[in-house]
């Protein structure tokens, strides 16, 4: 995170120094310089808008899947739109395309049938299997299956499956 972040601040000062010396150029060159500078995910994470992600093969339950996104400075993925569950889907095959079956944030063990995101952003898109969530011996957490379309599932959170972590950038891509 601090390589990140000195790398931002030199292409910053780069920018307004050469910017600087243009005269009227000034906002030109320095939307430039930053756009070019200011564009990555930390190692390991792979972007998508504002956000990064990161593929965890270790299987392990929902809650240590979370807690696991949490000790890296995320959470599990939340999910806001098509493109961005299309993009969580291909993450997901392009690194192991034998699993498919994945942990997402998504739970309702507060209350059943109100589903929320562990990072605390809005409940605002989904994209469950024909017939779920059905809470079938009591399915508390989401996984996705990018083997099926509409491939969310509510199922026990005690499972062991691999997972899917996200983080908000605050460097946004250019």
């Amino acid at each position: 995170m601090f390589l990140a972040v000195a790398s931002v601040v030199v292409c910053i000062a780069l920018a307004l120094s050469g910017a600087a010396a243009q005269g009227d150029d000034k906002k030109e060159v320095e939307k430039r310089e930053v756009s070019t500078c200011v564009s990555s995910c930390l190692n390991g994470w792979v972007g998508f808008n504002v956000w990064c992600y990161q593929y965890v093969k270790d299987k392990k339950t929902w809650a240590d899947a979370e807690l696991y996104c949490l000790s890296i400075g995320g959470n599990l993925a939340s999910v806001h739109s098509v493109e961005e569950n299309n993009f969580i889907q291909n993450l997901i095959n392009k690194n192991d395309a034998s699993d498919a079956f994945t942990w997402l944030g998504g739970s309702d063990c507060f209350r059943e049938g109100s589903w929320y995101w562990t990072d605390g952003s809005k409940w605002d898109y989904n994209n469950w299997k024909k017939g779920e969530p059905n809470n079938l011996s009591i399915e508390n957490c989401l996984i996705t299956n990018f083997w099926v379309p509409g491939g969310w599932n509510d199922i026990a959170c005690n499972n062991l499956y691999p997972s899917v972590c996200m983080y908000k950038n605050n460097y946004p891509f250019a």
